[in-house]
C-alpha cells in the first residue's frame, strides 16, 4: 500500500508545500493527486492508500467549499484511514489542520500528524493584506521551506505534530474568524464580478475554474454564485478584469506555474 497525497491548490502555494514536504517525507511510491480531475477514481485510490496526506488552503480558519464536499463525497473510502493534514495559511488559521479531521472522524479516521506552513498572499485584492509579485516572496518561501524540513525531521523522530489540534486553537479560530466568517463566505460565493468592459473573452478564466463556476453566455463570461474562492481566475486573468467582493480588480497578480 502506498501513501497518498489529496490536495486542493487555488493559486499553487498548497501544491508547492505539497511538493516539498513529499520530496523529503517520502522514501517509497506514493500517489499524489489534486482533487479536482473529474476522470481520476478517488474512491479506489484511497480505499486502497495506506497513510493519506490532505493538503488545503485556510480560508477564514475554513477549508475551501470544494475541500469540504469533495470529503462529503467520499467520506465512506476514507473509512479507519490514517491521515496527515497539511494547513496552508497566509498568516493565520486557527484550528486550520484539525478540520479535515473533524469532517472525517465520523468513519473512524486517525489523525497522526497536522501541520500549519505560511505561504505568501494570494489575495491580492484585499488591500489590507500587502500583495507582492512572485518574484519578491523568496524570504517567505525560504521561511516555509525551513518549516517544512524542520516538521519532516519531527516525525522521523517520532514525534507528534498537532498544528491547530489545541483547544485554544479551535477556540481562536472560531471566535476570531469562522464564527462569523462562515455565513460571510457562503455569501462571498455569489460575489465573484467580471468587470466586463475589461474581459476579452479569451475564457482562460473557465478553463482554470475548479468548480465549474464560469460559462460563456451572450458574449459575457458570468458566474453560477458556486465560487469555491480560490482566487485563481482573478490571479490569472490576463486583463485583470476579475474581482471579489465588489473590491477594484488586483493590480498586483499572483499565481504559481504549477498550481494543479
Amino acid at each position: 500500500m502506498r501513501n497518498l497525497y489529496l490536495y486542493f491548490s487555488g493559486t499553487g502555494n498548497t501544491k508547492y508545500v505539497v511538493d516539498k514536504f513529499s520530496s523529503l517525507f517520502e522514501e517509497n511510491e506514493y500517489i499524489k493527486q489534486s482533487i479536482e480531475h473529474e476522470n481520476f477514481d478517488y474512491a479506489n485510490t484511497i480505499a486502497n492508500s495506506e497513510t493519506i496526506i490532505l493538503a488545503y488552503p485556510i480560508h477564514d480558519s475554513m477549508m475551501p467549499f470544494i475541500m469540504i464536499e469533495f470529503l462529503n463525497q467520499y467520506k465512506e473510502a476514507f473509512r479507519d484511514k490514517k491521515l496527515i493534514t497539511i494547513a496552508v495559511q497566509m498568516l493565520f488559521s486557527g484550528d486550520g489542520g484539525a478540520l479535515a479531521y473533524r469532517q472525517l472522524k465520523s468513519v473512524g479516521v486517525k489523525l497522526l500528524h497536522s501541520v500549519h506552513i505560511n505561504m505568501p498572499n494570494n489575495l491580492t485584492n484585499v488591500f489590507v493584506f500587502k500583495a507582492l509579485p512572485i518574484e519578491k516572496t523568496n524570504h517567505i518561501i525560504i521561511k516555509a521551506d525551513k518549516k517544512i524540513k524542520e516538521v519532516v525531521n519531527k516525525i522521523n523522530q517520532g514525534k507528534t505534530l498537532r498544528m491547530g489540534r489545541r483547544f485554544y486553537s479551535r477556540a481562536v479560530g472560531f471566535l476570531t474568524q469562522r464564527g462569523l466568517g462562515k455565513p460571510f463566505m457562503k455569501y462571498a460565493r455569489k460575489k465573484l464580478h467580471i468587470y466586463h468592459e475589461k474581459c476579452i473573452k479569451c475564457k482562460k478564466c473557465i478553463d482554470l475554474c475548479p468548480v465549474n463556476n464560469l460559462y460563456l453566455q451572450d458574449n459575457q463570461i458570468k458566474t453560477k454564485n458556486l465560487c469555491t474562492l480560490c482566487y485563481r481566475c482573478i490571479n490569472a486573468c490576463p486583463t485583470q478584469a476579475i474581482s471579489q467582493l465588489g473590491l477594484k480588480p488586483p493590480k498586483i497578480q499572483y499565481i504559481r506555474k504549477d498550481f494543479n
